[in-house]
């Protein structure tokens, strides 16, 4: 029976944590799904893109604020407000052609060790040969996210904690019964 419970107690901490972390993820995305939008809508109504993005000023590496890239249909970036080693960020083939092919791509892109961003690229409709990229660091994200994992796992502990003193009363063999008076005599 307590294994059970253990078993339960922690099927359901698991679950919190994963169901809570998809949301911070997942809400991560936010940002760079309304900066593809405003970019793609100024690009239909015929803007150049010289005029919407200010040459690249964000240091990627070094910056937690979200950044905007135009890339050519053979996956060069155009333009952009953010730079990764002196340079227009690239941001993998792949993840560029499935927007392509499906308007729109969300990913967690890893363009070097311990740099972790949320990218969404879309597809421009009228140029279906451009695409919009815009990115921010996960790394916000991911501190709340591991403060959420230490609260799941203490709220766990003191669960479990219960759970064994619970087993430890309900074992303990019961206090005697006082022995009955004898009637003085």
């Amino acid at each position: 029976m307590l294994v059970s419970l253990f078993l339960v107690v922690t099927i359901l901490h698991m679950l919190v944590y994963a169901t809570v972390q998809q949301v911070y993820r997942s809400g991560a995305n936010v940002p760079q799904e309304r900066l593809c939008d405003a970019l793609v809508e100024a690009l239909v109504d015929g803007k150049a893109p010289a005029a919407l993005l200010p040459p690249d000023s964000l240091d990627l590496a070094a910056t937690r604020q979200p950044f905007v890239l135009l890339y050519s249909p053979d996956g060069s970036p155009l333009r952009g407000t953010a730079f990764l080693d002196k340079q227009l960020p690239k941001v993998p083939r792949g993840v560029l052609e499935h927007a392509r092919r499906n308007g729109v791509h969300r990913v967690t892109w890893a363009p070097r060790e311990g740099l972790r961003i949320a990218l969404v690229v879309k597809r421009v409709p009228q140029h279906p040969e451009l695409l919009v990229a815009a990115g921010r660091s996960l790394q916000y994200t991911e501190q709340q996210t591991y403060k959420h994992w230490r609260l799941v796992l203490l709220s766990w502990i003191a669960c479990c904690a219960v759970l064994v003193f619970y087993s430890i009363m309900a074992c303990r063999p019961p206090a005697p019964l006082p022995a009955p008076e004898s009637p003085n005599p």
